[in-house]
């Protein structure tokens, strides 16, 4: 099944596009998903992840216009066909 990956501000110069679509399999999930695109853009894991692997804290994960972390499974949510992931950098401002 194939779900769409959005990259916003400095991500998206990171990964040089806007948008991708990443094919999955069924009962992935968003954590998954995410490991599946770091195998592919391999320089990205610095910038998402710490040492042991996990999410950084600063990095918002949305699936389908929801904050992951709002969501009962969080990274464990399981994807549906045509699903989508925006993967937002923290924003400063004053």
């Amino acid at each position: 099944m194939q779900i769409s990956l959005h990259f916003f501000a400095t991500y998206r110069n990171l990964v040089g596009e806007r948008s991708i679509t990443l094919e999955v399999e069924p009962q992935t999930t968003v954590r998954m998903a995410i490991g599946q695109f770091l195998e592919t853009i391999p320089h990205m894991r610095r910038h998402w992840c710490d040492q042991e692997g996990n999410l950084m804290p600063h990095l918002f994960v949305i699936l389908n216009k929801r904050d992951i972390s709002s969501l009962p499974d969080g990274e464990d949510t399981i994807l549906q066909p045509g699903d989508e992931l925006d993967f937002v950098p923290p924003v400063g401002g004053g």
